[in-house]
């Protein structure tokens, strides 16, 4: 999912696709799947960068600073 998340040609499609990816981050950091949703999104990072898509690097930021809030 995320490799395909990262290969979208559209900017607003990529964003649902972090927002989901951010959703299960946050429901179940308790059960230890922080590490691998960090791990997921930023090889979309890395893929939305090489594109230019600001507004995901800027997303997926979030998502990794609301993962990782206690």
């Amino acid at each position: 999912f995320s490799a395909l998340v990262g290969r979208l040609d559209k900017s607003a499609d990529a964003l649902q696709g972090i927002g989901e990816i951010r959703t299960l981050g946050e429901r179940f950091k308790s059960y230890g799947v922080g590490p691998y949703v960090t791990a997921m999104l930023g090889g979309i990072k890395e893929q939305r960068s090489k594109l230019n898509d600001e507004a995901s690097v800027n997303a997926i930021d979030q998502a990794l600073t609301a993962i990782s809030a206690k």
